[in-house]
């Protein structure tokens, strides 16, 4: 489960389903459209890999039409963000990681869940199941003896001891993302959070911000700014506001900006303007390794995502069976602790399935399961709030390429979630409507660019109606040299509202000018983020995300009516969701100190080191 905040797509998403409020006449219940990104923060399965074509150079991870800050801030400078769009600070080095110390290990959380859900659960005593099959590995699997942590040895380059730097990188990031997840906001800062908007529709509202007096802007040619800026302090993360926006030159210290200016040919000047170009992002300089290490992780983990790779082999997919007994076994041996607690909360109907092709076996990665909701109830606003969403909420993503091929499908339907992508010779694969392998596998690590599309549709189900987006439909770009790491992704058709036929009309009124706007306003949304290694051996993460916003009071009125009704227990749950992460990374910190030793003697592999 990749536990994404999205940017730009969640204030889409908030404006889209304010039109749900036209149902209110029938029964209002409760408007569930500034939480709905919450949700998709916890349930929403927006998984970011790629595309490519024969024919083709690469493709593109696609990280891209999210990222509203590298850093962990959305357009109101809240610290809250995915783990591979923060920064690292780098304390003292300390080579056992304290449980006490380490909510913010999601440096590494995409990796343990991603292999968490190789491990379905069964009524079947699958733990004690044996570790190795009887049949040898095909080529380009790794050795099932092997931890399944040895992918963090990617995060730094090889060499004598790569294990050991891997691990005090580790250690850093996790120390930084401690401080990332206990920020302390200044008093100006929280007195700036009084004048803006729900951080949920800012941007539905940003045309009218432009023109408020009372908000504190920096105005620079035109454009009115707002500048913030954070660094360690002790446990903690400080936040402030700042005269400027500047970049950071110091290590460790965030450079952030929310930015409105009036369209070309519109003056400024204006009581009012019909929409403005927002433009949010940040910077940050660190020392410790960039987006490319993260791809290299991720190919090395796709290398791991197997059962037994033995007959009998599957026929069918969905059937729980050795294979998937297999990859639990495996996965337990390394890290226990964790398995325990995801099966405490999630319950899985399948996870893989494994074929022999025509050119070799292959694997379906074809998790299917669901939330476990009594698990949640000791969190009684967070157990509350997906009771009332989960019910309602279906999306849907897919990351094709220009043949129509997949690369990945994932989705949530009602409480229920499944992921596809097949692996090949330890390689990512395109698949067809029927689930089979097209084309030539493609190693992550070694792509240099490439281009994908992905596609998203969300629904809100209530009183037998539909509400929601359909054609949320974004080209990403992804480029790598030997210094720099770059993800680009481009809104490149404008967003179907979807509403019953009763009130289509009335949505489409609402709902749609703004869409078209956002789609196709000023050349598009468009957003960018990227690592670039410095001479000084530094790294420097930089992102940004702008779009056109126009005004629409009809839509303005019920994100505020929807505001009121979902933000009065956001503070309660919010806290609750951390205190569930909690628990999920106090389990994986075990486990870790407990595995150095298997890491450590991952240095005495040549292959791993050289």
């Amino acid at each position: 489960m990749l536990l994404f905040r999205s940017g730009g797509f969640g204030c889409l998403l908030d404006a889209v389903l304010a039109i749900e409020a036209l149902d209110t006449p029938r029964r209002i219940d409760q408007p569930l459209l500034a939480g709905i990104k919450r949700m998709t923060v916890g349930a929403y399965l927006d998984v970011k890999l790629t595309r490519r074509r024969t024919s083709f150079e690469g493709i593109s991870a696609c990280a891209g039409h999210y990222a509203p800050m590298v850093f962990g801030m959305d357009c109101r400078f809240h610290l809250s963000c995915p783990w591979y769009r923060q920064t690292r600070y780098h304390p003292q080095d300390n080579h056992t990681i304290r449980r006490v110390n380490v909510p913010g290990i999601r440096a590494i959380a995409i990796i343990l869940a991603f292999l968490a859900f190789c491990q379905p659960s069964s009524a079947t005593d699958d733990a004690n199941a044996p570790l190795v099959s009887n049949t040898a590995i095909p080529s380009g699997f790794s050795s099932p003896t092997r931890t399944n942590l040895a992918p963090i040895l990617e995060l730094v380059p090889p060499g004598p001891l790569r294990a050991e730097r891997a691990m005090a990188v580790l250690d850093r990031q996790l120390t930084f993302q401690f401080q990332v997840l206990h920020p302390e906001y200044s008093p100006t800062l929280k007195q700036l959070f009084e004048k803006i908007p729900p951080r949920n529709s800012t941007l539905i509202r940003a045309a009218s911000m432009y023109s408020r007096i009372d908000i504190p802007w920096l105005e620079v040619n035109g454009t009115r700014q707002l500048c913030a800026e954070g660094y360690p302090s002790g446990e903690n993360f400080y936040v402030t506001t700042s005269s400027s926006c500047k970049h950071p030159e110091q290590p460790f210290r965030l450079g952030a900006y929310f930015a409105l200016k009036p369209p070309p040919g519109i003056a400024g000047t204006s009581a009012s303007l019909p929409s403005v170009i927002g433009t949010f992002g940040g910077e940050m300089k660190t020392d410790t390794f960039g987006f490319g290490s993260i791809v290299d992780s991720i190919a090395q983990m796709l290398t791991e995502v197997y059962g037994d790779l033995a007959p009998p082999w599957d026929t069918a997919p969905g059937v729980y069976n050795h294979h998937d007994v297999a990859s639990r076994a495996r996965f337990r041996r390394d890290l226990p602790t964790l398995d325990d607690k995801f099966h405490e909360y999630l319950k899985y109907d399948n996870i893989l399935d494994e074929f022999d092709g025509a050119s070799g076996p292959y694997v379906l990665f074809n998790f299917a399961g669901e939330v476990r909701p009594e698990a949640m109830r000791k969190f009684r606003d967070l157990y509350k709030f997906y009771q009332e969403v989960a019910p309602l909420l279906t999306a849907q993503v897919d990351i094709l390429d220009d043949k129509g091929d997949y690369w990945m499908r994932s989705g949530f339907d009602r409480g229920k979630v499944w992921m596809t992508f097949v692996v090949r010779a330890g390689k990512l694969s395109a698949f067809d409507d029927a689930d089979h392998p097209v084309g030539q596998p493609i190693a992550l690590g070694s792509l240099r660019s490439g281009m994908n599309r992905s596609r998203t549709s969300i629904r809100i189900h209530r009183l037998r109606m539909d509400f929601g987006l359909d054609n949320l439909s974004f080209t990403n770009r992804f480029t790598r040299d030997n210094s720099t790491v770059t993800f680009e992704a481009h809104m490149d058709a404008v967003p179907i509202v979807v509403a019953p036929p009763g009130i289509q009309q009335g949505a489409e009124f609402i709902a749609g000018e703004f869409m078209r706007t956002i789609a196709q306003g000023s050349g598009g949304m468009h957003s960018e983020v990227a690592s670039k290694a410095l001479a000084d051996g530094s790294l420097r993460f930089t992102s940004e995300v702008s779009a056109e916003f126009m005004y629409s009071p009809a839509l303005e009125f019920f994100a505020n009516l929807a505001d009121s009704i979902a933000d009065k227990d956001d503070a309660r749950v919010r806290e609750q969701w951390r205190a569930l992460v909690q628990e999920f990374l106090d389990a994986f910190v075990k486990d870790y100190n407990n595995a150095r030793p298997r890491i450590m003697a991952l240095d005495r592999d040549s292959a791993l080191t050289k």
